[in-house]
């Protein structure tokens, strides 16, 4: 079994670098990973995942994980400091009653709109969703 794999590899290889039809294109540094055999319309053709296929996906998936868990930090640090600073002035005024106006107010001291600010700004968020 293990000569069928070790052929297959270098017959796509020898395919991935010799062989290719003009509409395809093998990229340097690229070799192939899994590779299998298709039968379509009496066509037999070898289909590979390449290393650099691989590498992307890696790639992709990390930087998805980083900009999730970054907006999730920068959404939940405004939330807690607003919370702790409401906190800690009810606490100041003995049981006092805090209305949703002054834990409004505090929200907009915390963490205002505006650029380079927890609380985000039109610039950095119409930038992130350029970037992303």
């Amino acid at each position: 079994a293990s000569g069928n794999v070790s052929s297959a590899v270098s017959s796509a290889t020898s395919y991935a670098t010799t062989d290719a039809p003009k509409d395809e294109m093998c990229f340097r540094g690229c070799y192939p990973k899994i590779c299998e055999i298709s039968n379509r319309n009496s066509h037999t053709e070898l289909q590979c995942y390449t290393s650099c296929a691989a590498a992307l996906e890696r790639s992709l998936n990390m930087l998805y994980l980083t900009h999730a868990v970054c907006t999730i930090v920068f959404i939940l640090v405004p939330m807690l400091q607003v919370r702790w600073a409401a906190r800690r002035e009810i606490e100041e005024g003995e049981g006092q009653v805090y209305s949703l106006i002054q834990y409004q107010e505090k929200c907009h001291m915390q963490a205002s709109y505006e650029y380079e600010s927890w609380g985000g700004s039109y610039v950095e968020d119409f930038v992130e969703v350029i970037l992303s």
